[in-house]
């Protein structure tokens, strides 16, 4: 049974990386046959989005969408929402992302219905160090932990370099 919305609330990096996280335990759950497409929830039509929602596509076993800056649909677009998950696809997950919510937009109470609900607040430090450890990781760098602690007392908390 697949439980659908998940919600991730809070800092875009955080986010980001629990979206990794989920993605790859649904693949592991419904395999390498998940469909997953992410998008920005302004550069797409809602309308086609639903449809698309509605289709499964060709060799996939399930669908995930995940859409960035969710908070940011229109009330128009919310009761195409209601509408949608009065009777929501059985093989379509969506997962939302927001900086932040009031606690009564309709997609808390969505995601909240099948406990999908993630607050991704930032531990300055920890955020910091492993955002740059991970792009060290991925550039097959590697860095003293003078240098880190170094780089982190620059850049503070933000990660424009």
């Amino acid at each position: 049974m697949i439980r659908s919305p998940y919600l991730l609330i809070g800092d875009p990096f955080l986010c980001e990386e629990k979206r990794r996280e989920l993605i790859a335990s649904l693949q592991k759950e419904f395999g390498q046959e998940l469909a997953v497409g992410v998008h920005r929830a302004e550069d797409v039509s809602l309308e086609t989005l639903l449809s698309e929602a509605r289709t499964l596509p060709f060799l996939a076993c399930a669908q995930l969408f995940c859409l960035r800056d969710a908070g940011r649909f229109t009330k128009g677009e919310l009761e195409l929402w209601s509408t949608y998950f009065q009777s929501p696809s059985t093989h379509t997950i969506f997962l939302f992302e927001a900086e932040s919510l009031e606690k009564n937009h309709p997609l808390f109470g969505w995601a909240r219905k099948s406990g999908r609900v993630f607050s991704l607040q930032p531990e300055r430090e920890k955020v910091v160090s492993d955002f740059i450890r991970r792009k060290l990781g991925e550039s097959q760098k590697k860095i003293t932990a003078e240098a880190l602690e170094l780089l982190e007392s620059r850049v503070g908390d933000s990660f424009v370099f």
